[in-house]
């Protein structure tokens, strides 16, 4: 399922226009942050740092709940009027819109059961949009966070092996949707149309270049 041929004729894709607040700095945004983090590590039984280098200054969703924040995403959106992407139908629009130094990190959802763990960045390499299940009323969390844990560490030990190998790297895998899509040059590149956030082998998905 890709990109376009998956997601995309599912859904509508647009940057819908989440209320975005000024940044704030100071005791709750730093307390906020720790909070994040140990949430993150109570879901998936390993510091957050540990793989994700978190950029400097980044903005919480919501400021005005002080500490009570999750999510947090760059300076970037801020200063550019970009939105903040956190629902289905919103990962095209991140793949085509979202700028170079755009972050996002933190758990979100909405509803009883539509929670998840997020992760996205864009850099001169990369597009990744994760979306991941966690934090639901019916979900069994003790196992997503398992599967989360697996995923997030297959996932990075991945981009390590391909850096040097891989010219751009797409990599889109949200509540048991996915794409993938992984450059080696100008006439050879990798598609995965499935979401690989089950399985974890991405040895076995692009074997040709690792």
């Amino acid at each position: 399922m890709g990109a376009k041929e998956g997601l995309g004729n599912r859904h509508r894709f647009y940057a819908k226009a989440w209320t975005v607040t000024s940044p704030t700095t100071g005791e709750g945004v730093i307390a906020a942050m720790e909070k994040l983090k140990e949430a993150f590590e109570k879901a998936y039984k390993f510091p957050l740092t540990e793989i994700i280098n978190l950029p400097d200054n980044l903005v919480p969703l919501y400021p005005e709940r002080g500490e009570d924040n999750y999510f947090f995403y760059s300076q970037i959106a801020e200063e550019n009027q970009f939105p903040t992407y956190r629902a289905q139908g919103e990962i095209e629009s991140f793949l085509e819109l979202a700028p170079q130094g755009y972050f996002q990190v933190g758990f979100w959802g909405h509803g009883v059961n539509s929670y998840a763990f997020y992760y996205a960045r864009v850099d001169n390499w990369s597009k990744i949009f994760f979306r991941l299940p966690y934090g639901g009323v019916y979900m069994d969390n003790e196992i997503e966070g398992e599967q989360g844990r697996k995923f997030l560490t297959n996932y990075f030990q991945f981009e390590e092996r391909i850096m040097g190998k891989a010219k751009v790297i797409t990599a889109v895998d949200s509540m048991g949707e996915g794409y993938y899509r992984v450059s080696v040059s100008e006439n050879k590149e990798i598609e995965v149309k499935e979401s690989i956030y089950h399985d974890g082998d991405f040895n076995r998905h692009f074997k040709e270049i690792i």
